[in-house]
């Protein structure tokens, strides 16, 4: 009988907590607005936002670095490396979960105790995001809001984060940087002969697994020029790796790998398995840096616009003749607000 009413007793404080803030946003008025996001949904959100949370990682990397005074919840406690490099980074929040990922371990209680404002998705457009987002809302009685972040839609993503969170002076300095870079890199490529164009693969967990193309953890190098050897995803379906065949990957022999981690790096240059390959031979395996997080994947958000500008100097230094160090101190000020 003592189980039964504690039990009662918890979802009662559940459902009377979460109705709460349900009510507190839900009605349109002088202190709310529809916004409109990236797939098309009408959202009443507040007009004057203080408490955010994210809904995954790939929402905190560009969260914590855009407006961490205003986080409630972390979705991720970041690794002691990305820590040392970004002090300001909420580490002080409570960890509430992720919706996505390889492990999702969304905490609604946690969530509660925070009482955020609202939700905020940032990345890729999977074919599942609409229901995805209906879901979550319901499940939270919070609204949630999905932008769009790819390299192509990056500028745009920071400039509506920035009116909904009232930093529209960050968003558009932001927005006017990624622009800038991105006429850069594809300008610079069209007066690459297709003759000259390398091919890759992208190579991690120990060398066991390779990245497929048209998938958001390689992006970034395809953007960059690249051409990956490896099989297409279907565009929008959920990113993932594929476990590496030897025989198969040699078949390939691409111009170029790249090395996710640094034990794959080890690995393929050193393990005579992979010493026949034409990249190998010519001194054309890369390590991806790693800090404040590896540049194109892991996860795959604003950091893969940084591994964009290194994967096309690396590929093509010919033609790449920018400044990669002070473009990474400019990236790394906008985008994680180290020195800001």
């Amino acid at each position: 009988m003592k189980k039964i009413f504690l039990t009662l007793l918890v979802f009662f404080t559940f459902f009377t907590s979460n109705s709460v803030i349900a009510d507190s946003i839900s009605q349109k008025g002088e202190n709310t607005y529809e916004f409109v996001d990236s797939i098309g949904r009408k959202v009443i959100i507040p007009k004057n936002i203080s408490k955010i949370v994210p809904s995954g990682t790939n929402a905190q990397l560009v969260l914590a670095g855009f407006s961490p005074e205003k986080m409630v919840g972390i979705a991720k406690k970041p690794s002691k490396e990305t820590l040392n490099s970004i002090k300001n980074f909420p580490i002080d929040k409570p960890e509430i979960g992720q919706y996505y990922g390889k492990n999702p371990n969304f905490n609604k209680e946690e969530l509660i105790k925070v009482n955020p404002q609202i939700i905020i998705d940032l990345g890729e457009k999977k074919k599942t995001i609409k229901d995805d987002m209906e879901q979550i809302s319901e499940n939270t009685g919070l609204p949630i809001i999905f932008i769009e972040l790819t390299p192509e839609t990056a500028p745009q993503a920071y400039r509506t984060l920035g009116k909904v969170l009232n930093k529209e002076k960050l968003g558009e300095e932001i927005a006017t940087f990624l622009e800038e870079k991105n006429t850069i890199i594809k300008n610079t490529l069209k007066t690459i002969p297709d003759n000259e164009k390398l091919t890759f693969i992208q190579i991690g967990n120990n060398a066991l697994n390779v990245d497929p193309s048209n998938s958001s953890h390689t992006e970034a190098i395809e953007f960059a020029g690249g051409i990956n050897k490896a099989p297409s995803k279907e565009k929008g379906a959920k990113s993932k790796t594929e476990n590496l065949n030897m025989e198969e990957v040699m078949s390939w022999d691409p111009d170029v790998i790249f090395a996710k981690d640094k034990n794959s790096y080890d690995i393929i240059t050193t393990n005579p398995a992979w010493s026949s390959f034409r990249a190998v031979k010519n001194g054309k395996v890369y390590l991806i840096p790693q800090t404040p997080y590896n540049w194109v994947t892991s996860p795959p958000s604003a950091n893969k616009m940084m591994g964009i500008y290194w994967a096309a100097k690396t590929l093509y230094p010919k033609y790449f003749t920018y400044d990669l160090k002070e473009i990474e101190t400019k990236f790394n000020k906008l985008i994680y607000g180290i020195g800001r």
